[in-house]
């Protein structure tokens, strides 16, 4: 995975009026990519950071939210289905594609994402190496799901 500019990334000390100018965002969508590609971020290598939202008079911290950026998993991860669905599904293993670091939301003022739901990501599962087609996932109590 790319490693980020060490310039912005990689150092200590104040924020001088320019980097803080370059940080400043008008909202925690899209402006955050848009902070981070000034600062030599190339969009997809993994990012946390921890926005701010700032009194007007900028004295106090009004709110924090955590942000995740960037490709998270350069390859699907693989997990047993059995230990999501039990027994019945301890022949497969479910392989999920976990979507840019952005579709995972933060709301709830915890380090823990809200859910993301199953059909918000690209995932198979696989028995004995072959795809299991989804007209058979029910044979083995597959439903519906969730990450964090």
């Amino acid at each position: 995975m790319p490693k980020l500019d060490k310039k912005w990334f990689n150092s200590s000390g104040s924020i001088t009026p320019n980097l803080a100018t370059k940080l400043e965002i008008a909202s925690l969508g899209n402006p955050v990519n848009h902070a981070l590609s000034g600062l030599g971020w190339d969009g997809t290598a993994p990012v946390a950071t921890i926005g701010l939202e700032l009194s007007p008079d900028n004295k106090t911290v009004l709110c924090a939210q955590f942000l995740l950026r960037g490709r998270l998993c350069s390859e699907p991860i693989s997990r047993s289905a059995a230990a999501i669905w039990g027994e019945r599904a301890k022949e497969l293993v479910l392989k999920a594609d976990i979507p840019d670091g952005s579709r995972f939301q933060f709301n709830s003022g915890k380090l823990a994402s809200d859910p993301l739901a199953c059909e918000e990501m690209k995932f198979f599962f696989t028995k004995e190496g072959s795809t299991v087609p989804p007209t058979e996932w029910p044979t083995y109590g597959i439903k519906e799901f969730a990450v964090r």
